[in-house]
């Protein structure tokens, strides 16, 4: 049974994702009192770690640098914050997250997604280096889209966000970019390697997949697909 680390600035919230966790099929650990949250980590080697977003941005990149060391995926929560605000901060350091109030169907979602991310991450140091640059890419692509759509969505409410709004954007085109390079290496990668382009053209989409269906909206999703398929085209066949 997967286990999870709890570590929360309030014990009754604690004390209650337990109980979700518990109810969703996991076994439950707690950071001890006075031990740091960091530390919790290194010692307990949790499967997952379900940290409270309201330690603050230096606490909740020490925890996730130490979970990142036991190959633990995060999943932020928190009760005093509203569901954008802590999907910016998981956005932003990679992990899922857990908006309360929810209950244990949806936190078995989640946790169970964290874990599949882990597993598949360990499946691609088997796989093609091209193939991994190309899902890297493709998850980064994916994230930028987030969150340039989720600052576009309150960019009115506030002036002060354009700028968050404008860097977002400028991140996802670089990241595009990146993914554009990634595909083109990776077919060339697939064409020296003898395979024909129709197994080619399969095995980049593959690779793409899992990444880019995360995106928010079917439009971003199938425009990253046509392009990545004329990518790959245009390098296979390259003189």
């Amino acid at each position: 049974m997967p286990t999870v680390l709890i570590i929360a600035t309030d014990q009754i919230i604690g004390g209650l994702l337990g109980q979700l966790a518990e109810l969703a099929g996991h076994a439950t650990q707690f950071r001890r009192t006075g031990e740091p949250p960091a530390e919790a980590v290194r010692l307990t080697r949790p499967h997952v770690v379900l940290a409270d977003a309201a330690y603050g941005p230096a606490t909740l990149d020490a925890i996730a640098d130490a979970a990142t060391g036991v190959r633990a995926p995060m999943v932020y929560f928190a009760s005093t914050m509203s569901a954008a605000e802590l999907r910016r901060v998981a956005l932003a350091r990679g992990g899922k997250y857990f908006a309360l109030p929810a209950g244990p169907k949806l936190l078995r979602r989640v946790l169970s997604s964290a874990l599949d991310d882990v597993a598949r991450a360990a499946d691609e140091h088997a796989l093609p280096p091209g193939r991994t640059a190309v899902s890297a890419a493709a998850a980064a692509v994916a994230r930028a889209r987030a969150l340039a759509d989720e600052a576009a969505a309150i960019r009115d409410e506030s002036r002060a966000l354009r700028a968050e709004h404008d860097a977002t954007v400028a991140e996802c085109r670089r990241t595009y970019a990146d993914l554009r390079e990634a595909v083109l290496a990776y077919t060339r990668e697939l064409r020296s390697a003898g395979v024909p382009p129709d197994r080619t053209l399969d095995m980049v989409r593959e690779a793409l997949r899992p990444e880019v269906s995360d995106a928010r909206t079917e439009g971003a999703t199938a425009r990253a697909f046509d392009d990545v398929v004329e990518w790959c085209l245009q390098a296979y066949y390259a003189a």
